[in-house]
């Protein structure tokens, strides 16, 4: 008889659907190469916000007689509802800022109308982190990002900026306008770049391939992954499922095929460190 294995209800309906391949890289952490206590983000400064504002109003943009792009700015930042558009009228982004940070649910879309991301983000904790890496008071050390950034500052400002949540190059930033940025993100089909420059993730993290495909589902708690994901890197194949605490792969990690049968465990310790693999035999 077929073994079986219990998948979380929400796991189990993207299985269902989708399927993964081996040696997908989680993030900037690639869960066959966790060999250091560290955790790995990629290098990288937290970029400044170089899009010119008005100090105050409702921001539009229309081409023929099409709406770009509709938000509010309070004192020179994005406040409140955004909303973009491909020139097919189709929906590019659309979210909520405060104080020019986004704060719950952002979506972004492709230019033939697929969900392409799901992001949520919590502004008032991204705040909080900010605050606790400039006390850099051990004794009330809350968030494990302001740990990191104690031992390694490009590291934690990189896991609060806009370039860690959608992976677009920093020298990319280019825009200088609204406009220039809205019609960037409509001419690119690999390159999203949002209208904030820094986040916190907390909550729900969706990327999706075009058709619908889940390639990467799960969750941050205080900008780091947490609890039970799904990643893949191809539409179809094999997926792995497993589980996070504070950023790094730990206990086990299944590897299935396209079938949803299991093909080997790999097992990490609370360091995020490999300390064993199984390849299941049939």
């Amino acid at each position: 008889m077929k073994k079986r294995f219990f998948i979380p209800a929400i796991i189990l309906l993207i299985a269902l659907q989708t399927f993964a391949q081996p040696h997908q890289r989680v993030g900037a952490v690639n869960i066959h190469q966790t060999d250091s206590k560290k955790i790995h983000f990629r290098s990288s400064p937290a970029i400044g916000n170089p899009i010119h504002l008005p100090a105050d109003g409702l921001v539009t943009e229309h081409l023929d007689g099409q709406v770009l792009f509709k938000g509010l700015v309070k004192k020179q930042k994005l406040q409140g509802e955004w909303i973009s558009f491909y020139r097919n009228s189709h929906k590019l982004d659309s979210g909520y800022l405060h104080n020019g940070v986004p704060d719950g649910e952002w979506k972004r879309w492709d230019s033939a109308g697929q969900l392409m991301a799901i992001r949520q983000y919590d502004a008032g904790k991204l705040q909080q982190v900010k605050e606790e890496m400039r006390l850099a008071n051990p004794k009330r050390t809350f968030y494990v990002l302001t740990s990191l950034y104690k031992t390694d500052r490009l590291q934690a400002l990189y896991a609060i900026s806009a370039a860690y949540s959608f992976s677009f190059p920093e020298k990319k930033y280019t825009a200088q306008s609204l406009q220039q940025l809205v019609a960037g993100n409509s001419r690119s089909t690999n390159t999203y770049i949002p209208v904030f420059t820094e986040c916190l993730h907390h909550g729900m993290y969706m990327n999706f391939f075009s058709g619908g495909i889940t390639k990467d589902s799960g969750y941050y708690k205080n900008g780091l992954k947490e609890s039970v994901w799904l990643h893949r890197n191809s539409p179809a194949g094999n997926y792995y499922i497993g589980a996070y605490k504070n950023g790094l792969p730990i206990r086990e990690w299944k590897l299935y095929d396209e079938a949803g049968s299991l093909l080997s465990i790999i097992f990490y310790n609370k360091e995020g460190q490999e300390e064993w693999r199984k390849v299941i035999r049939r």
